[in-house]
């Protein structure tokens, strides 16, 4: 409904990646999540994909086990640049 909306007055969305199950943590969710987002708001509303932006957070790092995740934030945005055309990117630090 959101989505529907958006395209109705010509607004982007900003898509986080989250799903059902919450957060997505490691780099296979980030693009599992993203890529679903993508292809329903494409295939079902053929929503203009330079009016997708995804968010696929960058979480606060400081502990040795989240090193991890930046790369993981990087190679998610790198796979998504090139399975979802036209879509952007944001990441908050």
């Amino acid at each position: 409904r959101i989505a529907r909306e958006a395209q109705r007055y010509g607004a982007a969305l900003v898509v986080l990646a989250i799903s059902e199950q919450g957060q997505a943590e490691s780099y296979d969710d980030k693009v599992r999540v993203c890529q679903r987002s993508y292809r329903l708001l494409r295939s079902r509303l053929d929503f203009p994909p330079q009016d997708i932006i995804f968010d696929c957070q960058l979480m606060p790092l400081g502990s040795p086990e989240q090193a991890g995740q930046a790369t993981d934030f990087i190679n998610a945005v790198a796979e998504l640049r090139r399975t979802c055309p036209g879509a952007s990117f944001i990441g908050g630090l």
